[in-house]
């Protein structure tokens, strides 16, 4: 088997997507990107130097050069916003690129990249020749319990994990801790986060009184929060916890959803984007409903951020997530028998779908008909 020279970039995702461990691969990691802070549309490209006999990037396609290419794809390619003439062009340029025989396949994290890629391009003349050379290789996961769980006692455990407080849609986590603890039943909610919020963030209302509202509503909750924790203190956390709470309203993929059934621990989230491709409703974990574009599957007002009725919508899609939650674990509680057959479930996607080995071996094959 021969060792391939391998360039690529150095981000948190390569070591899910691309950097698993491939026997006929010696990496090279680069700042591929080291413009976007300045020009936020460069991450769809990268100009990669000479003198390695392959390329594996997520998300930017490579110019110049001769070196074959892979491109593992989070939700769309070209990865690009176009708001000017100038920009709509380059966008025309980088996907006829992937036309080339050097782009060998566009390695899709999930089912929602191939839809949201498809409903992005789908009226340019390069697509569908650039189509057929999609692949579905999810994310990897590396299993970390070798039996499933059981319910830690009669306090139900909920841990919920992410930066970004609005987008995630936390603000309902508190309503739901609120609602239970009105109902008699004992709960630990814990949520690791820096309750980040921008008005520029690309989900949630731009109302900074709305945030404050909500971010107080949370602290005087008696939720538990912890701003920060190493990811082996946030697996330790979910190997604790009895549920994984994730009611995002958007998310490219969702890898900390993996990460809890990588140790047993079912989840409930939201049916957006490639979730409903992790979680499978009581199987391993239980779906919230939200309204979604009927061909993307996000949710409906995503990118309606300026639009009149956002706010409100915003406001409903969280109160219906929070009551979901209540009625979930209120039927959960009703039949705690099932949960060992969950927490196998949640095993058994992690070691068949995401598992490192599986993904790996792919990539090899791959690598080797280069």
């Amino acid at each position: 088997m021969k060792t391939l020279r391998v360039l690529t970039g150095s981000n948190y995702l390569v070591e899910r997507v691309v950097d698993l461990g491939q026997r006929n691969a010696c990496f090279t990691k680069l700042l591929l990107t080291p413009i976007k802070h300045i020009w936020p549309n460069s991450i769809s490209l990268t100009l990669a130097p000479p003198g390695y006999d392959l390329i594996h990037t997520v998300n930017a396609i490579p110019l110049l050069g001769n070196q074959p290419y892979f491109i593992s794809v989070e939700t769309f390619m070209p990865r690009m916003w176009p708001g000017n003439r100038l920009e709509e062009s380059v966008f025309e340029y980088l996907g006829s690129q992937l036309l080339s025989k050097k782009c060998k396949k566009l390695l899709a994290f999930s089912k929602f990249a191939i839809r949201t890629m498809h409903n992005q391009n789908r009226k340019h003349h390069w697509w569908p020749g650039v189509s057929k050379k999609i692949e579905l290789l999810y994310p990897s996961v590396s299993v970390k319990n070798a039996y499933p769980k059981k319910l830690s006692g009669k306090k139900i455990k909920l841990l919920a994990v992410g930066h970004d407080f609005m987008r995630k849609g936390f603000p309902s986590i508190a309503m739901a801790h609120s609602a239970l603890k009105k109902l008699n039943v004992e709960i630990e909610t814990t949520i690791v986060s820096s309750l980040r919020w921008s008005a520029s963030d690309f989900i949630g209302p731009r109302c900074k009184a709305l945030y404050a509202g909500e971010k107080k509503r949370l602290e005087s909750s008696g939720v538990r929060i912890i701003s920060s924790l190493p990811n082996k203190d946030v697996l330790r956390l979910m190997q604790e916890a009895d549920l994984f709470v994730f009611p995002t309203l958007h998310d490219a993929f969702g890898f900390v959803v993996t990460e809890s059934l990588s140790v047993g621990t079912p989840v409930i989230a939201t049916s957006t984007c490639a979730i409903p491709e992790i979680v499978s409703d009581g199987v391993n974990g239980f779906l919230l409903p939200i309204d979604t574009d009927p061909v993307t599957h996000r949710w409906s007002w995503f990118d309606q951020l300026d639009s009149p009725g956002y706010t409100d919508a915003y406001r409903h899609q969280i109160e219906r997530s929070s009551q979901n939650i209540v009625d979930v674990i209120q039927n959960f509680l009703c039949d705690t028998d099932a949960y060992e057959e969950l927490s196998c479930n949640a095993l058994e996607t992690a070691s068949t779908k995401f598992h490192r080995d599986a993904q790996r071996k792919r990539l090899e094959t791959l690598y080797d008909q280069i």
